[in-house]
């Protein structure tokens, strides 16, 4: 558990790094000047990852109900073709 928590801060840390730098180079800041701007870069990223993932899952959900209609067709067609 300990390990998980250090994991997790470490991950946190570094991420927040990754987006300071990034706010730093596109707005020409220096790294300490771009550190505040870090949690509301992180909520926007966050909230594209959740965008990102309904449409995805949306995606799957479509293409799903389209196989398995294609597969009660298929099913449908094999047994009328076997009962003939």
């Amino acid at each position: 558990m300990r390990k998980l928590f250090l994991a997790l801060l470490v991950a946190g840390a570094v991420g927040a790094c990754l987006l300071a730098r990034r706010i730093s180079q596109e707005q020409g800041k220096t790294m300490m000047e771009a550190l505040p701007e870090v949690p509301g870069e992180a909520r926007r990223v966050l909230d594209d990852v959740k965008v990102r993932l309904q449409e995805a899952t949306q995606a799957g959900k479509e293409a799903a109900a389209v196989k398995q209609h294609e597969i009660q067709e298929y099913l449908e067609g094999h047994k009328s073709s076997t009962a003939v």
